[in-house]
């Protein structure tokens, strides 16, 4: 028994020093330009095997292919660059004035480019409009654009509260992004902290000058703004 186990970490070992040498060649190429199955694929068939599993059981067999399939859906490449008619604003037409436009506490799921782990809570967005609007619905596309690829908390907020003050057409004069979540690299691995959330808030132009319209985004998002 003993001389069996020590066969097998030997051939592990040159097989994973061949793997290793193979995967440095391939990234010497450089980053891929678009998502490719075929790679998610070994990649998920090597971590189940470094597992100790058999990939050639009946439960296992088509698992990675799984793998590739729902990374493929659940992610986008990093390069894809944001449709632009994503934050077009609407036709003015007679635009109504407001303080603040907010949609909050919309649900999301993202994965955290540390671990591959989920993260998962609510967003908030709110804008001071120039005379233009943006469709509520862009918003969220905007928010779910950006948490559809490997990223941390911190960059999503940022990523988000960035494009939408810069967009030029509609050139809001403030915004503020906020962002709860709870990670499960933190709540199932390292200090298992089950149910700890983490909150991140972008500010841009008014909400970055003006507390008092920080306090009203913030009474909405709790729900108490009724003024």
């Amino acid at each position: 028994m003993g001389d069996s186990i020590q066969t097998q970490m030997e051939q592990s070992k040159v097989v994973t020093e061949t793997l290793n040498k193979l995967i440095d060649k391939i990234a010497e190429l450089g980053p891929i330009s678009w998502i490719e199955p075929s790679l998610i694929e070994a990649g998920a068939a090597v971590m189940l095997m470094g597992m100790g599993e058999d990939i050639r059981e009946e439960e296992l067999k088509d698992t990675p292919n799984r793998i590739a399939r729902m990374y493929s859906k659940l992610l986008r490449h990093p390069e894809q660059r944001l449709p632009e008619e994503t934050i077009k604003p609407l036709p003015k037409r007679n635009m109504p004035s407001t303080d603040i436009v907010c949609v909050h506490n919309v649900p999301f799921y993202s994965f955290c480019r540390h671990h591959l782990a989920l993260f998962y809570g609510t967003f908030s967005i709110g804008y001071v409009p120039q005379g233009k609007l943006l469709g509520l619905s862009k918003l969220i596309r905007l928010f779910r654009f950006h948490s559809k690829q490997l990223t941390l908390q911190e960059q999503l907020t940022e990523n988000v509260a960035n494009d939408l003050f810069g967009q030029d057409e509609l050139n809001p004069k403030g915004v503020i992004v906020h962002v709860v979540a709870e990670h499960t690299c933190v709540s199932v691995r390292g200090v298992r902290a089950l149910g700890a959330k983490t909150t991140t808030v972008s500010r841009r132009g008014d909400f970055a000058k003006d507390v008092s319209l920080c306090n009203i985004f913030f009474e909405i998002v709790k729900g108490g703004y009724d003024k």
